[in-house]
């Protein structure tokens, strides 16, 4: 699924996602009831804004933004939301309103040109227990 620059798609259930939604548009979930996100896909543009939170039950992809409106993002145990990052893009995250939050195992990948071979300081403003792989 490709979202046109500048539109959203809203989904008010569940979300089966095996593939990618990409394009330069937002893949909004914004039910009124708690929702689930499943399946192993990838997602360009995906902002949260649902009050009763959203949980990721499966490994997934962030390549563009994620956008904590409202509720807590519930990343399920022995499960990984992945922000990556390549040659031409590196996944953020958009500033968090104050009613949302998130929950689990994140990692965060950084793409380092194989060229200039230069010092690099890497931090995270980021505390966590052990999610159970191993981290360099």
């Amino acid at each position: 699924v490709s979202i046109d620059t500048l539109q959203t798609l809203s989904i008010k259930e569940n979300l089966i996602n095996n593939g990618t939604v990409g394009g330069q548009g937002y893949l909004v979930l914004d039910g009124a009831s708690a929702q689930e996100i499943s399946g192993t896909g990838s997602f360009t543009y995906l902002r949260l804004d649902n009050t009763n939170g959203t949980t990721l039950n499966d490994d997934a992809d962030i390549i563009g933004v994620l956008d904590l409106q409202d509720g807590l993002f519930i990343i399920a145990p022995d499960k990984f939301f992945t922000f990556k990052s390549s040659e031409t893009k590196t996944a953020v995250i958009a500033e968090v309103a104050v009613t949302a939050g998130i929950s689990g195992c994140v990692i965060v990948e950084r793409y380092m040109p194989p060229t200039n071979r230069s010092y690099r300081y890497m931090a995270s403003p980021v505390s966590t227990t052990n999610c159970g792989r191993q981290t360099i």
